[in-house]
């Protein structure tokens, strides 16, 4: 008495793989569910899952890999550039440390950085560069990118953090006490100085890290800022740095972060009384170039 098979809906995903992992397939089976060849799809799918994991495995153990680099190269270039300090009161060699610190963190993690719109951004002439901020990257990538005689806005917090905090205050970034009102002003004042004087400076427009991607509120105070030094704003918009070290992770993925210049916006058309317009022009320009058209207004 001949048996019969009996045929069971699969996906064609699954006749596939069966097709190509059972040699000894029967004309009686019609190269479908078998239990008797291989375990069928029972046998295939943990191969998948198996597969799957190990691939996992080998990314978290590559970012390990890539994190010990990070702690290394930071103490390495960081106490390098901060020992040049000695007799290099310009800085110049920390901030030629602090660009091959950027460039090999970015080369070991394998993110690659796409510029657009560079013709934007004038050398000879100071300006105020505003960004978002994805990722713990960002800093990598407009490090290795941008010239290096360009200066940070950084919260006094970041101060205390060893060797991070003596380079900022080393290397002259404007230090911020966001706690304190009056000694922010006097940091803005003082900042303004020093961007009249020839100096680019950085501004992360949010005051942190989105989780998400999206923009989050943008602080006041780079505003103020930019009234008071008078210089064109360049808005800057950064993509991609949330696909490859999210906020709140440890796991460095390889990836592309987009950085796009967009049209300088001339702040002595706004006042005090006018800054959120001059806000709401900054975001627009930063949105616009966002993989998440969507924004946000959520605090983070």
């Amino acid at each position: 008495m001949a048996v019969r098979h009996h045929r069971q809906p699969v996906s064609h995903t699954t006749e596939w793989l069966l097709s190509h992992n059972c040699s000894n397939m029967t004309p009686v089976c019609d190269r479908v569910l078998c239990m008797k060849h291989k375990g069928g799809a029972s046998a295939v799918m943990p191969q998948i899952e198996y597969r799957r994991r190990l691939v996992e495995l080998l990314a978290d153990l590559w970012a390990l890999v890539t994190w010990v680099y990070v702690l290394l190269a930071t103490v390495v270039f960081g106490v390098s550039g901060i020992i040049s300090l000695i007799f290099d009161r310009r800085a110049r060699f920390l901030q030629l440390m602090a660009w091959a610190w950027a460039r090999s963190i970015l080369l070991v993690s394998r993110v690659r950085v796409e510029i657009e719109g560079a013709e934007h951004f004038d050398l000879d002439s100071p300006q105020i560069l505003m960004v978002n901020h994805q990722s713990q990257f960002d800093i990598g990538a407009l490090l290795a990118y941008l010239p290096r005689t360009i200066r940070f806005v950084a919260k006094k917090e970041l101060t205390r953090v060893p060797i991070i905090g003596q380079v900022l205050v080393g290397g002259g970034h404007v230090i911020i006490d966001r706690r304190q009102l009056k000694r922010a002003f006097a940091s803005y004042d003082k900042a303004a100085e020093q961007i009249r004087a020839g100096t680019s400076i950085v501004v992360f427009v949010e005051g942190t890290r989105s989780s998400d991607g999206r923009l989050l509120r943008f602080k006041k105070g780079g505003f103020i800022l930019a009234l008071a030094a008078g210089v064109p704003i360049i808005p800057i918009t950064l993509a991609g740095g949330v696909k490859v070290l999210p906020r709140n992770s440890w796991r460095i993925r390889p990836g592309k972060i987009r950085m796009i210049f967009h049209e300088p916006i001339d702040p002595t058309q706004y006042s005090l009384e006018t800054k959120e317009d001059l806000m709401a022009a900054v975001r627009k320009a930063i949105a616009s170039s966002l993989d998440e058209p969507a924004v946000s207004s959520r605090r983070q």
